[in-house]
């Protein structure tokens, strides 16, 4: 087993500097530096902002490991320069026997990274404090291993950005396609015209006995919703006795339905495939199922996909902590009707990017297995 040394003995702890929104500007000018907030590190698309820079505040350099003390506790920062946020740490090392790409990939493995939240959480509100980080520890290794081992982790995780970034890439040609392919359609009738809607009603009350490990009958959730194929994992659901089951016909779910999410994290979608069981929904889903003919599930899928049904989500859903959406809003939207052959050949573009996807998520995946395989065994106990 390796020798460890507490963090505390390599690196110093500083926390940013607090700026009031008035304060910070979006374009930048003489004597001002970039303000590093946690969005900037989470959000690819987050607009930068910048403070003035009197020489005293704490400014991050590209090759610092930064982590968050409260909000997205624990989250680990690397290769941006500006001035830190308040909620921010910056680890700055002492000297040249630890690499600070090592440390990042360090403090990022599942273990030590599970760690530091959970000490977070150890406190009434949960948060990081110098002691907490200070007194983390970590192996003693040769400055050349560490260097190989960055190296290699630096490959593998280019790789990894690489095939997220084809991803979404297919993910945004289908946008694109869906867009130019239905754009002129003049013919619009509301979706309830169109589809079957139904929800389950009363199952606030469900009890926790009620979601079984095993069984004949899925109960499928938001949660259940693979978001990147927008399908459902059934490896992750529940399941309810046969009397639950039957407990309502209208809900009860079929190969080529539409299912989208209501309450809470609104607007998730999926298309139900490959059932092996019989299932039904919980009670903050939509089913939709087309009893008109004039759609395909494909194009009805990828319409409450669009930019057009987020912003009627937007205008017309209930509450602001727990947002919903209401079956008398859904009914009422009015939807594009193509043609359905125009519909069809949408769907099979779609099926072969899907394809293409496949092949490169199991890549990503395998990928991904790599990396944490080897975080494990760099990392581990």
């Amino acid at each position: 087993m390796r020798k460890k040394i507490k963090l505390g003995e390599i690196i110093d702890t500083i926390q940013g500097s607090q700026y009031s929104l008035d304060e910070q500007i979006t374009e930048n000018k003489e004597g001002y530096l970039r303000f590093l907030r946690i969005s900037d590190y989470t959000k690819a698309d987050e607009p930068i902002r910048y403070v003035k820079y009197t020489g005293k505040e704490l400014v991050c350099k590209e090759d610092e490991v930064v982590v968050v003390r409260y909000g997205n506790v624990g989250f680990i920062g690397y290769g941006k320069k500006g001035i830190l946020a308040n909620n921010l740490f910056v680890l700055r090392l002492k000297n040249k026997s630890f690499d600070s790409k090592y440390l990042y990939y360090y403090l990022n493995s599942p273990n030590i990274n599970s760690a530091i939240v959970n000490k977070a959480n150890s406190s009434t509100m949960p948060a990081l404090t110098h002691k907490m980080i200070k007194e983390l520890e970590i192996p003693v290794v040769d400055i050349e291993e560490q260097k190989s081992i960055v190296s290699r982790l630096n490959k593998i995780q280019k790789i990894i950005d690489i095939r997220k970034e084809q991803i979404e890439y297919l993910d945004e040609l289908i946008k694109s396609q869906f867009v130019e392919m239905f754009k002129n359609i003049e013919k619009k009738e509301k979706l309830g015209d169109l589809c079957y809607i139904k929800a389950r009603i009363g199952w606030q009350a469900l009890t926790k006995k009620e979601y079984l490990n095993t069984g004949d009958y899925y109960l499928v959730t938001g949660v259940d919703i693979d978001t990147d194929r927008d399908r459902i994992d059934f490896e992750k659901c529940s399941y309810v006795s046969k009397e639950r089951y039957e407990m309502d016909e209208n809900i009860q779910l079929f190969n080529g339905d539409v299912i989208i999410t209501k309450d809470g994290t609104i607007g998730k979608v999926a298309l139900i495939e490959n059932l092996d069981k019989p299932a039904t929904l919980n009670s903050h889903l939509f089913v939709l199922r087309d009893k008109s003919g004039l759609l395909n599930n494909i194009y009805l899928l990828n319409l409450l996909k669009s930019e057009n049904f987020k912003d009627f989500i937007s205008r017309n859903h209930t509450g602001t902590t727990r947002m919903g959406l209401n079956q008398s809003n859904m009914v009422n939207y009015l939807i594009p009707i193509p043609d359905i052959d125009l519909q069809n050949k949408f769907a099979e573009f779609v099926k072969q990017v899907d394809k293409q996807k496949f092949e490169i998520q199991k890549s990503l995946e395998k990928m991904q297995n790599l990396y944490e395989s080897i975080m494990d065994n760099y990392f581990g106990e």
